[in-house]
Protein backbone atom coordinates (compact mmCIF):
# COMPACT_ATOMS: atom_id res chain seq x y z
CA UNK A 1 0.00 0.00 0.00
CA UNK A 2 1.62 3.23 -1.06
CA UNK A 3 2.36 5.58 2.03
CA UNK A 4 0.91 9.03 2.42
CA UNK A 5 3.61 11.94 1.02
CA UNK A 6 4.00 14.92 2.93
CA UNK A 7 3.32 17.56 1.43
CA UNK A 8 6.03 19.71 -0.31
CA UNK A 9 6.47 23.68 1.81
CA UNK A 10 4.76 26.27 -0.29
CA UNK A 11 5.17 30.09 -0.19
CA UNK A 12 1.24 30.14 -0.16
CA UNK A 13 0.42 31.22 3.31
CA UNK A 14 2.08 31.16 6.39
CA UNK A 15 2.56 29.05 9.29
CA UNK A 16 0.31 30.12 12.75
CA UNK A 17 1.67 32.81 14.20
CA UNK A 18 1.73 31.16 17.30
CA UNK A 19 4.02 28.62 16.57
CA UNK A 20 6.87 30.89 16.02
CA UNK A 21 5.77 33.08 18.73
CA UNK A 22 4.98 36.03 17.07
CA UNK A 23 2.24 38.83 17.20
CA UNK A 24 2.38 39.30 13.81
CA UNK A 25 1.41 37.47 10.78
CA UNK A 26 3.76 39.85 8.86
CA UNK A 27 7.08 38.58 11.24
CA UNK A 28 6.02 34.97 10.80
CA UNK A 29 8.38 34.44 7.84
CA UNK A 30 7.99 30.53 7.86
CA UNK A 31 5.34 29.25 5.41
CA UNK A 32 5.43 25.45 5.33
CA UNK A 33 8.00 22.40 5.96
CA UNK A 34 8.57 18.57 5.51
CA UNK A 35 10.47 16.13 7.10
CA UNK A 36 12.26 13.71 4.70
CA UNK A 37 13.77 11.60 7.59
CA UNK A 38 14.12 11.39 11.44
CA UNK A 39 14.90 14.74 13.00
CA UNK A 40 15.48 16.21 9.26
CA UNK A 41 13.15 18.67 8.14
CA UNK A 42 13.03 21.16 4.90
CA UNK A 43 11.14 24.35 5.49
CA UNK A 44 10.11 27.70 2.82
CA UNK A 45 10.06 30.69 4.21
CA UNK A 46 9.31 34.22 2.85
CA UNK A 47 10.97 37.47 3.90
CA UNK A 48 9.44 41.13 3.64
CA UNK A 49 10.82 42.93 0.55
CA UNK A 50 10.78 45.95 2.91
CA UNK A 51 11.53 44.99 6.61
CA UNK A 52 12.59 47.78 8.68
CA UNK A 53 15.07 46.25 10.59
CA UNK A 54 17.55 43.77 7.50
CA UNK A 55 16.68 44.86 4.56
CA UNK A 56 19.21 48.08 2.93
CA UNK A 57 17.66 51.48 2.28
CA UNK A 58 17.95 50.81 -1.34
CA UNK A 59 16.64 47.57 -0.83
CA UNK A 60 19.41 45.66 -2.85
CA UNK A 61 20.89 42.81 -0.30
CA UNK A 62 19.36 41.28 2.56
CA UNK A 63 21.08 41.68 5.52
CA UNK A 64 22.69 38.57 6.88
CA UNK A 65 21.44 38.86 10.28
CA UNK A 66 17.45 38.22 8.96
CA UNK A 67 18.65 34.50 8.46
CA UNK A 68 19.91 34.70 12.14
CA UNK A 69 15.92 36.21 12.47
CA UNK A 70 14.50 33.39 11.06
CA UNK A 71 16.50 30.92 12.48
CA UNK A 72 14.52 30.88 16.24
CA UNK A 73 11.05 30.53 14.42
CA UNK A 74 12.26 27.71 12.76
CA UNK A 75 13.00 26.14 16.30
CA UNK A 76 9.91 27.05 18.00
CA UNK A 77 8.14 26.07 14.94
CA UNK A 78 9.71 22.69 15.27
CA UNK A 79 9.78 22.28 19.22
CA UNK A 80 5.84 22.87 19.09
CA UNK A 81 4.55 21.12 15.70
CA UNK A 82 6.72 18.39 15.54
CA UNK A 83 7.87 17.66 19.23
CA UNK A 84 4.94 18.68 21.02
CA UNK A 85 6.28 21.04 23.41
CA UNK A 86 3.81 22.78 25.31
CA UNK A 87 2.91 26.55 23.79
CA UNK A 88 4.13 28.09 26.76
CA UNK A 89 7.55 27.02 26.57
CA UNK A 90 10.00 29.58 25.84
CA UNK A 91 13.35 28.94 23.90
CA UNK A 92 16.56 31.09 24.52
CA UNK A 93 19.19 31.48 21.96
CA UNK A 94 23.07 30.45 23.41
CA UNK A 95 25.47 29.87 20.86
CA UNK A 96 24.46 30.48 17.79
CA UNK A 97 26.63 30.32 14.74
CA UNK A 98 25.91 31.71 10.82
CA UNK A 99 27.52 31.81 7.93
CA UNK A 100 25.50 33.00 4.75
CA UNK A 101 26.45 33.60 1.12
CA UNK A 102 26.09 37.12 -0.19
CA UNK A 103 24.58 35.92 -3.73
CA UNK A 104 22.15 34.48 -1.99
CA UNK A 105 20.87 37.42 -0.16
CA UNK A 106 20.79 39.91 -3.03
CA UNK A 107 17.22 40.66 -4.45
CA UNK A 108 18.44 42.75 -7.34
CA UNK A 109 20.40 46.04 -8.68
CA UNK A 110 19.86 49.20 -6.66
CA UNK A 111 17.63 51.28 -9.25
CA UNK A 112 18.23 54.47 -10.43
CA UNK A 113 15.13 56.52 -9.22
CA UNK A 114 14.15 60.36 -10.25
CA UNK A 115 14.45 62.43 -7.84
CA UNK A 116 11.22 62.77 -4.87
CA UNK A 117 9.53 65.39 -3.63
CA UNK A 118 10.44 65.51 0.67
CA UNK A 119 8.01 62.92 1.78
CA UNK A 120 7.14 65.57 4.53
CA UNK A 121 5.39 67.38 1.91
CA UNK A 122 3.23 64.18 0.92
CA UNK A 123 2.35 62.91 4.16
CA UNK A 124 4.92 60.41 4.41
CA UNK A 125 7.42 59.15 6.44
CA UNK A 126 9.83 57.43 4.67
CA UNK A 127 11.44 58.97 1.09
CA UNK A 128 10.75 55.29 -0.71
CA UNK A 129 6.79 56.08 -0.55
CA UNK A 130 7.01 59.57 -2.16
CA UNK A 131 5.67 58.99 -5.86
CA UNK A 132 5.22 62.36 -7.14
CA UNK A 133 8.74 64.22 -8.56
CA UNK A 134 8.71 67.73 -8.46
CA UNK A 135 7.12 69.82 -11.37
CA UNK A 136 8.34 69.76 -14.82
CA UNK A 137 5.76 72.50 -15.96
CA UNK A 138 2.39 74.09 -13.96
CA UNK A 139 0.73 71.55 -12.30
CA UNK A 140 2.05 68.10 -14.04
CA UNK A 141 4.22 66.11 -12.20
CA UNK A 142 5.76 62.86 -13.40
CA UNK A 143 4.93 59.59 -11.19
CA UNK A 144 8.17 58.33 -9.53
CA UNK A 145 7.74 54.30 -10.17
CA UNK A 146 10.28 52.42 -7.89
CA UNK A 147 9.21 48.75 -9.21
CA UNK A 148 10.85 46.68 -6.18
CA UNK A 149 8.51 48.74 -3.60
CA UNK A 150 6.01 46.34 -2.34
CA UNK A 151 2.67 48.03 -3.90
CA UNK A 152 3.95 45.68 -6.83
CA UNK A 153 3.08 42.56 -4.97
CA UNK A 154 3.44 40.51 -8.39
CA UNK A 155 5.19 40.56 -11.47
CA UNK A 156 3.59 43.08 -13.50
CA UNK A 157 3.75 44.75 -17.09
CA UNK A 158 1.43 47.67 -15.99
CA UNK A 159 1.54 50.49 -13.15
CA UNK A 160 -0.87 48.90 -10.17
CA UNK A 161 -3.71 50.86 -9.68
CA UNK A 162 -3.18 51.47 -6.10
CA UNK A 163 -0.02 53.03 -7.09
CA UNK A 164 -2.10 55.78 -9.13
CA UNK A 165 -4.67 56.38 -6.35
CA UNK A 166 -1.91 57.00 -4.07
CA UNK A 167 -0.24 59.13 -6.72
CA UNK A 168 -3.90 61.27 -6.56
CA UNK A 169 -3.51 61.51 -2.82
CA UNK A 170 0.22 62.88 -2.91
CA UNK A 171 -0.79 65.31 -5.56
CA UNK A 172 -3.44 66.32 -4.06
CA UNK A 173 -1.62 66.96 -0.86
CA UNK A 174 1.20 69.03 -2.55
CA UNK A 175 -1.31 71.20 -4.41
CA UNK A 176 -3.25 72.35 -1.51
CA UNK A 177 -0.68 73.01 1.58
CA UNK A 178 -2.22 72.35 4.84
CA UNK A 179 -5.09 69.46 3.90
CA UNK A 180 -5.55 66.38 5.19
CA UNK A 181 -4.15 63.60 2.69
CA UNK A 182 -7.54 62.89 1.55
CA UNK A 183 -11.06 61.84 3.17
CA UNK A 184 -12.24 60.44 -0.04
CA UNK A 185 -11.81 59.12 -3.56
CA UNK A 186 -13.75 58.62 -6.39
CA UNK A 187 -11.97 57.19 -9.40
CA UNK A 188 -12.32 56.14 -13.27
CA UNK A 189 -9.60 54.30 -14.68
CA UNK A 190 -10.34 54.13 -18.69
CA UNK A 191 -7.18 51.76 -19.45
CA UNK A 192 -3.32 50.50 -18.06
CA UNK A 193 -1.02 52.60 -17.91
CA UNK A 194 2.30 50.65 -19.14
CA UNK A 195 5.70 50.81 -17.58
CA UNK A 196 7.15 51.56 -20.56
CA UNK A 197 6.42 55.36 -20.32
CA UNK A 198 6.39 58.49 -18.39
CA UNK A 199 2.62 58.49 -16.34
CA UNK A 200 1.98 62.42 -15.68
CA UNK A 201 -0.23 63.32 -12.63
CA UNK A 202 -2.46 66.79 -13.10
CA UNK A 203 -4.32 68.28 -10.49
CA UNK A 204 -7.25 70.80 -10.34
CA UNK A 205 -9.92 72.65 -8.31
CA UNK A 206 -9.11 74.05 -5.06
CA UNK A 207 -9.93 72.93 -1.28
CA UNK A 208 -13.29 72.76 -0.29
CA UNK A 209 -14.84 71.59 -3.34
CA UNK A 210 -12.43 68.73 -4.13
CA UNK A 211 -9.34 68.36 -6.10
CA UNK A 212 -9.73 66.56 -9.59
CA UNK A 213 -6.86 64.19 -9.78
CA UNK A 214 -5.93 63.30 -13.68
CA UNK A 215 -3.50 60.68 -14.82
CA UNK A 216 -2.36 60.36 -18.71
CA UNK A 217 0.37 58.73 -20.92
CA UNK A 218 0.93 60.97 -24.03
CA UNK A 219 -2.66 62.61 -24.71
CA UNK A 220 -4.31 59.21 -23.66
CA UNK A 221 -6.25 59.76 -20.24
CA UNK A 222 -5.58 56.39 -17.80
CA UNK A 223 -7.87 57.53 -15.14
CA UNK A 224 -9.33 60.36 -12.97
CA UNK A 225 -9.93 60.69 -9.45
CA UNK A 226 -11.45 63.64 -7.26
CA UNK A 227 -9.78 63.28 -4.06
CA UNK A 228 -11.73 65.03 -1.16
CA UNK A 229 -9.82 66.44 1.83
CA UNK A 230 -9.94 68.90 4.82
CA UNK A 231 -8.10 71.77 6.14
CA UNK A 232 -6.13 70.75 9.51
Amino acid sequence: MPQPTTPRPALTATVSRQLVHRSAIAETFLTGWERPGPDWFTLCAQWSRAHRLHVSPDRSPYEPLLVAETVPRCKALFAHAEYDAPSDRCFVLREPHLTTRPESLAVGAALSLAPALPAAAVDRALPADVVPVPFDRPRRRRLRMDTAHPVFFHSLDHVPGMLLLEAARQAARVRVAGLTGGESFHAAFHHYAEQDGPTWIKVTGEAGTGLEVRGFQGESPVFECEVGAAAR
